[in-house]
């Protein structure tokens, strides 16, 4: 009897310990985040890699079965993929700028429909209390607020992304182009 007491006891104290330790690790989340938030950041690239490699092994391995080497068969897929990316982008940058110029050229058709939408929302809200009516205007502010940051992240977004295509490939076509000698 005595023996179960103990074991019961020992189980009891290694949930305790283990409930403890969870909690001061919560209570201490502000200083491993940011180590944590810089270790996936420096990792991602290494993680999409891995993932990378172990989708196309399968088909290395077939291709070096047919004979190539091993080497040939990795060029043959790097120029194949980057070839697509490149033509998509080649192909895809004229349409997405398209879709960029229609947006542009409706915008003012998107704000005449968003202030429909919202003297619709005041005439129908004209007879609610006064509490209610600030609470939904709060609301609808941070409603707009959110809107305006998404939409300035992903234009932030697109517009690295360019910078960084164009700087790259700008980089690459002068690493390969032969040096002007003097």
């Amino acid at each position: 009897m005595e023996a179960s007491i103990k074991k019961w006891l020992y189980r009891c104290l290694l949930l305790l310990f283990s409930v403890t330790s969870c909690y001061i690790i919560y209570l201490l989340a502000p200083v491993w985040q940011p180590f944590l938030r810089i270790l996936l950041l420096a990792a991602t690239p290494f993680i999409i890699g891995a993932f990378v490699t172990y989708l196309l092994h399968p088909v290395v391995e077939k291709l070096h079965e047919a004979g190539l080497h091993r080497v040939v068969a990795l060029l043959i897929i790097y120029l194949l993929f980057f070839g697509g990316v490149g033509i998509g982008i080649y192909k895809g940058f004229p349409a997405i700028l398209d879709q960029l110029r229609e947006l542009s050229a409706n915008v003012p058709v998107y704000i005449r429909e968003y202030r429909g939408w919202l003297s619709f929302i005041h005439d129908q809200t004209s007879m609610w209390p006064e509490a209610l009516q600030v609470q939904l205007e709060e609301r609808i502010v941070s409603i707009e607020k959110w809107g305006g940051g998404l939409v300035e992240r992903t234009i932030g977004v697109l517009l690295s992304f360019m910078n960084h295509f164009f700087l790259y490939s700008a980089h690459s076509v002068h690493f390969f182009l032969p040096a002007k000698r003097f």
